[in-house]
């Protein structure tokens, strides 16, 4: 994911101004000038965060093993200790993460999201909690939902040490 400011650069002037024009003690400036300065800086931040991450990503070993997964992708298909972080593009949409049907007990997967307005659908085709809705939903942003499996007769449970399942879920 690259940063992308360049809906934040002004136009510059067209027309008799394009060239800057700086200002004298005896003539005012067009203001270019000053648009060229503004928009120079948003190429220099661009270049400082886009090198920045490639830092993060690509020079230093990953950190606590989290995914970022985008609201793009409409179906996730989450791995056994899978940490994922859901990023909003901005757009709502709906995500649907779906968890392995068995994998060994004591499995967690964490779940996080960067948005209110975007929906994450954890689907599973079985237990949670005893119980058998089709879909949960992850709630507010910033608020970690793990999920541990703990086998066949209690299924898939969020765990206590984060926030209980009404905080984190609400049943569809």
């Amino acid at each position: 994911m690259d940063f992308d400011f360049e809906y934040l650069k002004i136009p510059v002037f067209t027309g008799i101004n394009d060239n800057p024009v700086e200002p004298t003690e005896t003539k005012a400036g067009n203001g270019s000038h000053l648009i060229q300065v503004i928009n120079n800086l948003v190429d220099e931040t661009v270049d400082g965060l886009n090198n920045l991450q490639y830092g993060l990503e690509h020079l230093l070993p990953p950190i606590n093993n989290w995914k970022l997964i985008s609201t793009e992708v409409i179906d996730y298909y989450a791995q056994p200790g899978e940490k994922i972080v859901i990023i909003s593009t901005g757009i709502d949409q709906n995500v649907n993460v779906y968890l392995p049907s068995n994998p060994p007990e004591g499995t967690e997967i964490s779940l996080i999201k960067t948005s209110d307005s975007d929906t994450v659908q954890i689907q599973y085709n079985g237990k949670f909690c005893n119980d058998y809705p089709s879909q949960l939903f992850l709630a507010d942003r910033y608020r970690l939902a793990t999920v541990i499996w703990t086998g066949d007769s209690f299924g898939w449970i969020p765990n206590v040490r984060n926030y209980g399942i009404e905080e984190v879920y609400s049943a569809s």
